[in-house]
């Protein structure tokens, strides 16, 4: 960081990387000196000034690496301090580190207008649309946009189907830090795997070892059940030289179930939840 910024220490302990990267800094989930102009989209003018007196301000609760607390800011400021260390930024370093030597062509932050025509419009809780969230400092926490496609193209090299010049650099993301915690990941045995959401969308990207099996899962929508749907596809007995046969049904029977329905607030997709605190639990 620059000789400016006060990083905040306690007890002669500095912040790493390695804490940030499993939220073990003690940092809180959020910087609280956020002054959008736009409260629903509160980081797009969040400026790398504001993140910095932010840092320089704060006071530890704790000592760093005692205590697991996850952290969108700390996982922004991760991404922020490897881009300064690269000398470039964030969109840069991730697309001549990740995406170039991957293939994933359809993974960026800023998007050109053929891309921007591609994107599918969010929405929040009650299904009303809303905009999509921009980042300008706290990229790492969750500016880069991406399909289904590409997230499998990530997959299959975190699986070593694919075969790179990071096959290696992903490898060892895979191993564990802490209890149900690797770098980045939330992990449980063979099993990996990241959820989250912004704005009107959704996330799930996991993938089993073990069985060589990798799910992605994304919605424009912030229904959180999204993250069971990907446990269950990930679970299942499902095998892939013995796919179900398709049917066609007659068009009248759609009609049939054409209406408004009431969702009960019990309503659940399966006996299992991924939860952000980095274990799985029983629903």
């Amino acid at each position: 960081m620059p000789a400016s910024v006060k990083m905040p220490s306690r007890n002669g302990k500095e912040i790493t990387l390695r804490q940030l990267a499993t939220h073990m800094s003690g940092l809180p989930r959020e910087a609280n000196n956020a002054a959008p102009e736009r409260l629903d989209n509160k980081w797009s003018d969040y400026t790398v000034e504001r993140l910095y007196a932010f840092l320089t301000g704060y006071t530890l609760t704790r000592d760093p690496g005692t205590e697991r607390e996850y952290s969108n800011l700390g996982f922004g400021l991760l991404g922020h301090v490897l881009a300064l260390k690269a000398g470039t930024n964030y969109e840069s370093l991730v697309e001549e580190r990740i995406c170039r030597p991957l293939g994933m062509d359809s993974s960026r932050i800023t998007l050109t207008p053929e891309e921007k025509a591609r994107l599918a419009k969010g929405h929040a809780a009650f299904y009303e649309p809303v905009p999509s969230m921009d980042f300008q400092t706290l990229l790492g926490n969750g500016a880069l946009r991406s399909t289904a496609n590409d997230m499998l193209k990530f997959l299959a090299a975190n699986l070593g189907l694919t075969r790179s010049s990071l096959t290696t650099p992903l490898e060892k993301t895979h191993e564990t830090q802490l209890e149900n915690q690797a770098l980045g990941w939330g992990s449980m045995g063979s099993v990996l795997w990241k959820d989250g959401g912004s704005t009107g969308y959704r996330a799930f990207a996991g993938f089993d070892q073990k069985r060589r099996r990798g799910v992605v899962v994304l919605s424009n929508t912030t229904d959180e059940e999204l993250d069971e749907v990907g446990v269950l596809l990930l679970s299942s007995e499902w095998q892939s030289e013995k796919r179900p046969v398709a049917v066609k049904i007659a068009p009248r029977i759609y009609d049939e179930y054409v209406g408004q329905y009431r969702m009960k607030r019990d309503f659940g997709l399966g006996s299992i939840a991924v939860h952000d605190t980095g274990g799985w639990a029983g629903a």
